[in-house]
């Protein structure tokens, strides 16, 4: 099962302001979603170096939030500049965009260019699974009570970041 990545535009101010009140709460102005099979099934593809960096990359949000694949991570104004342009880049030269990854890419620079036009950053965050890499059936049953509990807890009001307690 793929996950849902879900990109947000969030003012570095607020990032900051969270990462020193864990209390505070980010709420991004604009969200978006693509599937995360991005940042892994086009390796080879030319464009999947800069996939990679923009699902997975970027600086942790903060090392207390947590998900079963990897932490949300952040990429600053200046930062996404550069990935905005090495994807159109890569995507004007490459004759092989097929029919799925198209409209995933217009999702991606549509958002991309509502940063920069804001001067924010993009927050990268991992949809939930109930599926993650067990050990055991218990340990699924537990692992997947946490999750549903943290994002319960956590997400039920819209797109918001907390902690893990």
């Amino acid at each position: 099962m793929a996950h849902k990545n879900y990109l947000g535009i969030v003012p570095l101010e607020d990032i900051e302001a969270f990462r020193l009140n864990k209390r505070k709460v980010i709420r991004p102005t604009v969200t978006k979603f693509v599937s995360h099979l991005l940042a892994t099934w086009y390796q080879t593809h030319r464009l999947g170096e800069t996939l990679f960096i923009l699902l997975d990359g970027g600086e942790p949000l903060d090392r207390s939030l947590w998900h079963p694949m990897r932490m949300p991570v952040f990429h600053r104004p200046e930062q996404i500049r550069v990935i905005r342009e090495q994807l159109v880049e890569k995507q004007e030269s490459q004759e092989d965009v097929d029919y799925w990854l198209k409209p995933q890419l217009e999702e991606i620079i549509s958002i991309l260019d509502l940063a920069i036009k804001e001067n924010s950053c993009i927050i990268s965050v991992l949809q939930p699974s109930n599926f993650g890499i067990m050990k055991s059936a218990q340990a699924r049953c537990e692992e997947v009570e946490l999750v549903r509990w943290y994002w319960k807890r956590r997400w039920l009001h819209g797109w918001a970041l907390g902690i893990r307690n």
